[in-house]
């Protein structure tokens, strides 16, 4: 639910009129509350490790985004304890870096590196040394091809809505929404990153943070783990970030569409929406009550 209310805030600043925001909100609740991630509701641990850092992240980055000298310090105190919640936390800083460089923020850029370097230092401090990162990366130098379909199968996870289906079969619908996806948030990036002035944009500045966040979990998890297991990519309990991922693109879609179009393009993106959502209730609430 918070999650929600900070994209309404966002796109809010961004409309003049808050109709206009509703409307353009509309999707973005479909895609969070789908029974795709019902699993979360049986574990503590997935509901707290996911849900949970998701939310402190963009709450975050939420703070961020407003160029005050308190917010800053808001924001770096909830960075650290995002930091020590989960271990992904640590990934905001880099998203609330790259925020802070499209906004031309540099003493707060400079604070924030500072204080996430001394985070992260604390954070590894003591920790054990992994030793499966070598291999990953020989994984993905040798596979890829298999590498980006999996991350393109992973951010468009959502539209996994065939689960019966052989394995193989049941990703090419989520390969398609992926690569619909990825290469539209990727013009939009590209915008955005190589803009000649100063982003004065609350709205842009938030979003960007957030896709930003999203998507390096998604290639983390995408890269790193599908090495063990390629199906780990429609995993349930990891379908949360892209879920998230497109609930935060649709504001983005909706913000890019002219008023001429919107009334044109927009009913259809909701019908698409609420088709997920219905089905996902259709399929995995039997799974549910089999499962409890």
């Amino acid at each position: 639910v918070l999650m929600v209310c900070l994209l309404y805030f966002a796109l809010s600043k961004r409309e003049i009129n808050s109709q206009n925001a509703r409307i353009g909100l509309l999707a973005a609740p479909l895609l969070l509350f789908t029974a795709q991630t019902y699993i979360m509701t049986f574990t503590a641990i997935f509901s707290l490790q996911y849900l949970t850092i998701i939310t402190l992240v963009m709450l975050t980055l939420f703070v961020l985004a407003i160029d005050r000298p308190l917010m800053l310090a808001l924001a770096l105190a909830l960075g650290l304890l995002s930091t020590f919640s989960m271990g992904n936390g640590l990934l905001l800083w880099p998203s609330g870096a790259a925020m802070l460089l499209i906004q031309r923020r540099w003493s707060a850029l400079g604070i924030w590196i500072v204080v996430g370097a001394l985070g992260g230092y604390l954070y590894f401090l003591g920790y054990p040394v992994q030793q499966g990162n070598a291999q990953g990366f020989s994984y993905i130098l040798q596979h890829p091809f298999q590498t980006i379909a999996g991350f393109l199968i992973f951010a468009g996870s959502p539209f996994d809505l065939f689960p019966t289906l052989p394995e193989k079969h049941r990703y090419y619908l989520p390969f398609l929404a992926g690569l619909i996806l990825i290469t539209g948030l990727g013009y939009w990036f590209f915008k955005i990153l190589f803009s000649s002035q100063k982003n004065t944009s609350f709205f842009e500045t938030f979003v960007f943070g957030c896709l930003l966040f999203l998507l390096v979990n998604i290639g983390l998890i995408a890269f790193f783990r599908i090495r063990f297991y390629f199906g780990m990519v429609i995993h349930i309990p990891y379908r949360i970030y892209a879920l998230a991922l497109w609930a935060v693109a649709s504001l983005v879609l909706f913000d890019q569409l002219s008023t001429r179009l919107r009334p044109k393009i927009w009913p259809a993106v909701w019908v698409l929406f609420v088709l997920v959502n219905v089905i996902s209730y259709y399929i995995y609430v039997p799974e549910a009550i089999e499962r409890r």
